[in-house]
This record gives C-alpha cells, structure tokens and sequence, in this order.
C-alpha cells in the first residue's frame, strides 16, 4: 500500500511538470528589468536632428585638405535614461572639430562614431547642439546614414526612432528622418571651388529653353543628320524629301522583319503607293558594309550581306524626321 501510495504520487507530479514545466513554454518567458524599460522608453523619446550647415568651408580647416564641411548635431534626451548610455551612429568620413559643452562625439573605427555626455544630469526639456566638420562633402541628403543605436550599460541596444528611415509622398527613395532638407547653395557645394550651378527646376528650365532658342536660329541646310553608330562618310545636300506616303521597298527580302518593324515604329510604313526603294547586293562593301543614297526620285541601298542591309534600314529610321514626315537628302 505505502510503494502504491508512492508510485501515484510520482505519476501526479511528472504530469504536473509535462503540463507546467515545458520547455516550449519556459522559452517564451520574458523577463524585462527596469534598465531595459528605460532603454526602449528613451529610443522612443530622443530626438536626433542632423543638419549640413556648409560643403565649402575654406576657412577653419586642416591646412592642405582643400576645404571642408561643417554639420550642427541637434539633440535631446528622454526623462528618463539608461544608465551609462551611449549613441552609436555610422557617418561617411571621420568626423573631426568637435565643439560641444555637454556631449563627446569621437570617432570610434571606419565609419562608427559615439555620443556619451559630459555629465550625467542633462535637461530633457532642452535640445542641445553638437558642432563638428569633416573632409568629405556630403552633398546629398541620402549619404547620411540612419538607424542611430541608444545603447544600455549592460549592452543592450535599440534603434532610436527619430533616426529611421522615411519614405516621403511622390518619392522612389527613403531618406533618414533626422537629417534635414538640403535647402541653401552652401548645402550642395562640392568644395570651396565648386562653381556648378544648382539644377533645380529653374535652372534646367532655363537650359533647356537656351538649347531650343539655338536650335531654332541653326539654318536648316546647316544641320547634319546624326547616325549611330557614325558612318564612315556622309554627304548631306541640306534639303530633304518627303516620304508621308511611306515607302515601297522593291525587293525586300523577308528575313529582315525586326528592321521593318523599326521602320514602322518610327512611322515609316511600308506601302506599294511609297517612296521607292531598290535594294542591291555588293559584295565589295562587306558583309555589314551598306550606300545609302537618298535623292528626289528615289532611295537606293546597296548592301554587301543581311546584316549590312538592316544597318541601312536602321539608318532610315534614325534619318526620318516624323515631325515633318522628310528624309533628308544625300548619300
């Protein structure tokens, strides 16, 4: 009876612990101290502003660096921080000159840098301001990295959220939230010598319209047709034909079906009604070696293979002016 007594008492509790004590369910007991609370607290809190006051700075800079830039570092504190805290950030280049009362900014190793303050009591309320320069113009905003790590005493860390990355209305591209718009000239030199003006949309505006105000002063007769790949010699008479009927290829053969295509595409369409075209073999030209001559009466291709008879049909469809349904005329 006492060895029954025992033997039931030993099932009980080894189903007591199969149904309480398993394995799965002790893996997924979280303990979370009052260090941790903080850290996740404060990577929800900081604020982290980042701004690139000037690319060109000549002045206040290593002698023979060529120049240098200057970026201001705005930030401010959680009510409540881990202790022992540290900011950990990736930058471009090395950054170098700092001038703050209350913070250390140091480069670390490659491109990882640290925020640690100077005291441990730091008003909350107030946004304090980190200045520093560097040797590497930093001439777009998507050359800041984001992701800034708040990182506990006992090393735990967390990604402080006003350093995420930010995906704008009507833009492909994230940018970190915490770097400021690329607003000013001085934001986007490329150094002290940097003269190149900003293309925004006045500027390319602008150059453009200067392009189509030369163009249309350019004589007509003056213009030579552009053929890619260039030709190996071409003698434009400065006149054109007009070929709105399209073209009646005399001939054809009809495994060139992908240069009539680009023809049509271009709208040069094939038609019985056409400009004539008559093709003829010259072996002398080479098996891609092709004469193209365009005159009032007609246009004449001689080609030494397939290949050099599509390269003169592909020279028709970049020589045609849609606009004006022409051809110009020439060899």
């Amino acid at each position: 009876m006492p060895n029954r007594f025992v033997y039931g008492l030993t099932f009980v509790v080894t189903l007591f612990c199969v149904g309480a004590c398993s394995p799965n369910q002790e893996s997924k007991l979280e303990v979370t101290t009052p260090e941790m609370s903080a850290l996740a607290s404060a990577s929800e809190q900081i604020i982290i502003k980042m701004k690139i006051d000037d690319n060109g700075v000549l002045e206040r800079c290593a002698e023979d660096s060529g120049g240098c830039y200057t970026a201001t570092l705005s930030i401010q504190l959680a009510e409540q921080m881990p202790s022992n805290w540290r900011i950990v950030f990736s930058h471009l280049s090395p950054i170098s000159g700092v001038k703050s009362e209350h913070f250390n900014l140091v480069h670390l190793n490659g491109d990882l840098h640290q925020i640690t303050p100077k005291q441990a009591a730091i008003d909350a309320s107030q946004r304090y301001t980190i200045q520093f320069k560097g040797y590497t113009p930093l001439v777009s905003e998507s050359v800041l990295f984001p992701n800034y790590l708040l990182i506990a005493d006992d090393g735990e860390a967390r990604v402080i959220r006003s350093t995420l990355e930010l995906l704008l209305p009507d833009h492909q591209v994230p940018r970190p939230a915490h770097v400021e718009p690329f607003t000013v000239e001085a934001q986007q030199l490329r150094g002290p010598q940097d003269k190149v003006q900003i293309a925004d949309a006045q500027q390319r505006f602008s150059s453009h319209q200067a392009r189509v105000e030369v163009a249309s002063n350019i004589p007509q007769a003056s213009l030579t047709p552009r053929v890619i790949p260039q030709v190996e010699q071409a003698d434009w008479l400065g006149s054109s034909i007009s070929v709105e009927a399209g073209l009646n290829l005399l001939g054809v053969e009809s495994n060139i079906q992908a240069a009539l295509e680009r023809l049509n595409k271009v709208g040069l369409f094939q038609s019985t009604q056409g400009f004539p075209v008559s093709i003829e073999t010259s072996v002398s030209l080479g098996d891609e070696g092709y004469q193209l001559v365009i005159s009032e009466q007609s246009i004449n291709i001689q080609h030494g293979g397939l290949a050099g008879l599509q390269y003169a049909l592909y020279t028709l469809a970049q020589l045609f002016d849609a606009k004006a349904s022409s051809l110009p005329l020439g060899s």
